[in-house]
């Protein structure tokens, strides 16, 4: 009873501490799934929720934006980019996000950049790391690459897609 006490005291103090509602932070949540399912437009409803419960919830702008991309709204997805970064400067799924658009573009040194200042803001980013090993092996970085796929792997071992992505690399190396 006494831990079940302190778990709620501390999510209650984590909660009141970001300043994100419990409510926004579960539509944010389910957004995360519907994007990690491919149901992108539904997923962009989800983070509009959780944005309207909460209009200061940079990670729910930097997510949306995510989903965007997939459906190809430019415009919009640059629009809640540019807002996670006034919310916070330092948002790293924001910095991931323009990672991306940099490497869409194929400019992997400036995607590194926006990688590595993701990792410094969060440094248990897996998906950073991910997206950094991809630029990497685009580069020939190979070392690098590997390192970062296996970080990425230590910080979520459950990630079909670092898993996906590490095997393509190892199986071009046995090639």
């Amino acid at each position: 009873m006494k831990l079940l006490s302190m778990m709620l005291l501390a999510t209650i103090f984590l909660t009141a501490c970001s300043g994100i509602p419990q409510e926004a932070r579960n539509y944010y949540e389910e957004g995360v799934s519907l994007v990690e399912t491919g149901h992108y437009s539904l997923a962009i409803e989800a983070y509009t929720d959780a944005i309207e419960v909460a209009p200061s919830y940079a990670d729910a702008y930097a997510s949306r934006a995510f989903a965007m991309r997939a459906l190809g709204m430019v415009d919009a997805m640059e629009a809640d980019i540019e807002r996670a970064f006034e919310l916070d400067p330092q948002n790293a799924r924001a910095n991931v996000m323009l990672g991306i658009l940099a490497h869409d573009e194929g400019d992997c040194e400036v995607a590194i950049s926006y990688y590595n200042l993701a990792i410094a803001s969060k440094s248990d980013y897996a998906n950073a790391f991910n997206n950094r090993a991809l630029c990497y092996e685009s580069l020939g970085n190979l070392e690098q690459a590997e390192t970062d796929y296996l970080q990425a792997l230590e910080l979520d071992p459950d990630s079909t897609l670092i898993q996906r992505n590490f095997e393509i690399f190892q199986d071009s190396q046995d090639s």
